[in-house]
């Protein structure tokens, strides 16, 4: 009997202790979690505003919301995100979400990713500076140590891997590194956990697509984001399916696409704009049509347009047009310089008519003015007298000298009403360039100018410069001592890496396929005996230089409002 009651008062004894030291340790978490969330703030921050960070400023425009709050259609995608700020060092941050639940139906978790806007060293503001060396966010990242940089010396460094499959380091930000052929480049295909020091800031980027087949209705999830020291914080995310399909937008949108398919070339310079294995290909051209991008420029030689033609087929790119520079007009003025161009279009024009394409553009000498502009006059009547067209870049004055010629004006700087009156006059197409050049890390400014300021300054649409193009090694902003590299996105050995001004351009396109809806839905009501003045005077009072989130919000008003 004695020796039962020793062993139960033993096994207490031992429940005592261990109880006590789960109490320990669940005070002690509950300790670290309170003083992480103490410690650490979770902001709701417009993905589209412009704001550069250099990992520790505050934002200009920063809101302390406890919810995030979409409304989308069907096959859109839409960006929104977070800023995470700490004031003590963290470990593995973790960010989890369940599948989005509402009213019986469910998006699921894979709806949504996210990735790191990375700041790294880059050479100015503008495109046009090359002499300075600031902090910005850029890059969107899977994993956050892709990029390493030296504050000190104010450096980047690139993470990479060789053929032994060994990582290192390498500089990409002196003016004379270069990228090796040989070593690979890429990201995680899944979000990685990240670190954070104290007193620094991250901004994480997220992105929602919507299913085709979902149902209209309200859904919701949280963003749990935790760390190796405690939970930090949950976020509400609500989205709203809107009960209308999204129309396609009235603008044309085209771009400067220099890759080719190339794969010797590739192999030699695998991270090069232009080079471009059939992957490659077809990963960047997958990727302009997901931004809106349904005109990109060819520019390969007539040798390989079945092959090229063939891929942008198969990708389902419209076949109605095609804005090509592998020939061009130049400027010939003799008959038989007349008659070469002539036969040269003809080659080119049956060849890719056999191949599916409606109508060729052929490309007329680039931003030209003055008398070397005119003289292509009699280059682009003979392209005319081809059967077939001339777009080319041009000058806000351009219009003076050619517009009774041109048939596609792309127009650099700033849209003017001007300059579109003149081109329409003439039965002509203007599209917007150059407001910016493409490189500025910047969303806000190539939403708003490559997307409602074209329509509403009566353009009718985009073809801006350029998806990529380095001046020297692309990975490198500081090795061309005239030009940044233009760039939307940076080739990797598995694809491409994005940046927060291409995510920007994408809303612009949405922001004028909400528009569409809109005009689309209004002028069918009213041409079957509707009234809708209060929708038409609500479109005649868009202002492209208001709050862009707010536009479209009200723009979607309308649509509801017609149904």
């Amino acid at each position: 009997m004695k020796n039962i009651e020793r062993k139960l008062f033993v096994t207490l004894i031992i429940l005592f202790v261990c109880d006590t030291f789960l109490f320990s340790q669940n005070s002690k978490a509950q300790s670290n979690t309170s003083s992480v969330q103490e410690s650490t703030e979770v902001f709701v921050f417009p993905a589209c505003k412009y704001n550069r960070l250099n990992g520790k400023n505050t934002p200009l425009v920063i809101e302390k919301k406890e919810k995030v709050k979409l409304r989308m259609c069907t096959g859109q995608i839409q960006s929104f995100t977070l800023l995470l700020s700490t004031q003590k060092k963290l470990r593995d941050i973790q960010l989890k979400w369940n599948p989005f639940k509402g009213n019986g139906n469910s998006l699921k978790a894979s709806a949504m990713d996210v990735h790191i806007a990375k700041v790294w060293y880059q050479a100015g503001i503008s495109t046009n500076e090359v002499n300075k060396k600031i902090l910005t966010q850029e890059l969107l990242l899977n994993n956050d140590s892709i990029i390493q940089i030296d504050t000190i010396q104010k450096i980047n460094y690139l993470l990479v891997k060789d053929l032994f499959n060994k990582k290192k380091y390498i500089d990409i930000s002196s003016p004379n590194a270069s990228v090796p052929s040989d070593v690979i480049i890429e990201d995680s295909p899944v979000f990685l956990p990240f670190h954070m020091d104290e007193k620094t800031n991250k901004q994480l980027w997220f992105r929602i697509e919507i299913p085709e087949n979902t149902l209209p209705g309200t859904y919701n999830t949280f963003i749990m984001i935790s760390s190796k020291e405690g939970e930090i914080k949950s976020i509400p995310v609500e989205v709203e399916v809107l009960p209308f399909q999204l129309d396609e937008s009235r603008l044309l949108y085209g771009i400067y696409y220099h890759g080719v398919l190339a794969e010797e070339g590739y192999k030699k310079k695998p991270f090069h704009w232009s080079y471009k294995s059939r992957n490659q290909l077809i990963l960047e051209l997958q990727d302009l049509k997901k931004h809106g991008i349904k005109y990109p420029s060819l520019y390969c030689k007539y040798e390989m347009l079945e092959e090229e033609l063939a891929i942008r087929k198969t990708l389902q790119f419209p076949m109605d047009k095609l804005f090509q520079l592998g020939l061009r007009t130049s400027n010939p003025q003799s008959e038989s310089g007349i008659d070469s161009l002539k036969k040269a279009i003809q080659m080119w024009k049956e060849k890719v008519e056999k191949l599916g394409v409606l109508h060729l553009y052929v490309y007329g000498i680039d931003e030209a003015k003055d008398a070397k502009l005119r003289s292509e006059r009699a280059a682009w009547n003979a392209v005319h007298e081809s059967g077939a067209s001339v777009f080319v870049s041009v000058n806000p004055y351009a219009y003076k000298d050619v517009a009774d010629i041109l048939d596609v004006a792309i127009s650099r700087a700033k849209p003017t009403r001007i300059q579109a009156d003149a081109y329409h006059k003439n039965n002509g197409l203007i599209l917007s360039y150059a407001n910016p050049h493409t490189g500025e890390e910047n969303p806000e400014v190539y939403r708003r100018n490559y997307g409602l300021v074209i329509w509403k300054s009566g353009y009718d649409g985009y073809f801006d410069y350029a998806y990529q193009k380095g001046h020297g090694t692309i990975w490198n902003d500081f090795d061309s001592p005239a030009h940044r590299d233009q760039v939307f996105t940076y080739p990797s050995s598995n694809g491409l890496m994005n940046t927060i001004q291409w995510e920007g351009f994408r809303e612009g396109v949405n922001d004028t396929r909400f528009l569409s809806t809109l005009l689309n839905r209004t002028e069918k009501l009213k041409a079957s005996g509707k009234n809708v003045e209060a929708a038409e005077s609500f479109i005649e009072s868009i202002d492209p230089s208001g709050d862009l989130d707010q536009i479209r919000d009200a723009i979607i008003d309308q649509i509801l409002i017609l149904q």
